[in-house]
């Protein structure tokens, strides 16, 4: 939302970022779950290794018929809450602009935990479409303690960078995190959306891999003011057709493989694609 000034009145209008930036109706985009990055505990791993592990995993997702891909460290467990440090940044970067050179899928980049700052320069720098953050606004009770939203930070950086075309996706009620206070699912959303800016909200179970709750998919779904709204965790082949009700989208990383430490397997991935028509890209 813009706006601008003439005599005593305010005129608001909308910005529209990329309408066309998925070809499918319920866009799936792969995860690409990067292993531990150089200065995380567990990072025992060239980076070589790591790039290739990463770019293999993306051809079995695109062979497999995603809509996007969208990277994160995965791997560097125990995350920092908010700004991770600068050698988790510069790697990211560098398997993001790899994935963009070799692939036309459209790109989103999450930095754990909770690090919109980075997320948006390392999407710039590559000309990736879009980034996940976490927690956009409010607060949150994390593993990593008390996380604050810095929709302030996040929006004004995005245009002083030049980069008002990525879009931002944003959590609702998170997984691993708990409200500080208890408060209606209504109001979350509509301070997520109105009062700071995101693009696309989503939606995920308690923890990675578990099914939403649809009572709760169904809520945001009531309150969305017409932004998409993404699945981001617990969509299999089972329930992707039932879930394809209420979502406009599908973010999937471990239904795509048989351990979240193991390699994508595009068996996988086409399964969970045909049922919503997918070919290979």
């Amino acid at each position: 939302m813009g706006f601008f000034l003439t005599g005593d009145k305010v005129f608001y209008f909308s910005i529209q970022l990329h309408p066309q930036m998925f070809k499918q109706p319920k866009p799936i985009i792969g995860m690409l779950h990067c292993p531990a990055l150089p200065g995380s505990p567990n990072y025992a791993n060239s980076l070589e290794n790591i790039y290739q592990f990463v770019l293999n995993d993306a051809s079995a997702l695109a062979a497999g018929g995603v809509d996007g891909l969208m990277i994160e460290n995965y791997g560097d467990l125990p995350f920092f809450p908010d700004s991770v440090p600068s050698p988790t940044v510069a790697c990211l970067a560098s398997i993001a602009r790899k994935i963009k050179k070799s692939f036309s899928l459209p790109l989103g980049i999450n930095v754990l935990r909770n690090d919109g700052i980075s997320a948006l320069a390392i999407a710039n720098a590559a000309r990736a479409q879009f980034v996940r953050i976490n927690i956009l606004t409010g607060a949150r009770l994390t593993d990593q303690g008390i996380i604050n939203g810095k929709a302030h930070e996040v929006l004004r950086f995005r245009n002083r960078i030049g980069a008002r075309t990525v879009q931002i996706f944003a959590d609702i009620s998170v997984k691993y995190s708990s409200p500080l206070a208890p408060r209606h699912l209504k109001n979350e959303i509509e301070e997520t959306v109105h009062r700071s800016g995101a693009d696309g909200l989503i939606v995920s179970g308690e923890a990675t891999g578990k099914p939403v709750d649809l009572k709760t998919l169904q809520e945001v779904k009531t309150f969305c003011e017409g932004k998409p709204i993404w699945i981001g965790s617990g969509a299999n082949s089972q329930n992707i057709l039932e879930l394809s009700q209420y979502a406009d989208g599908f973010i999937i990383g471990s239904a795509f493989k048989p351990s979240l430490d193991a390699p994508i397997e595009v068996n996988r991935v086409k399964e969970i694609c045909s049922k919503l028509n997918r070919s290979a890209q």
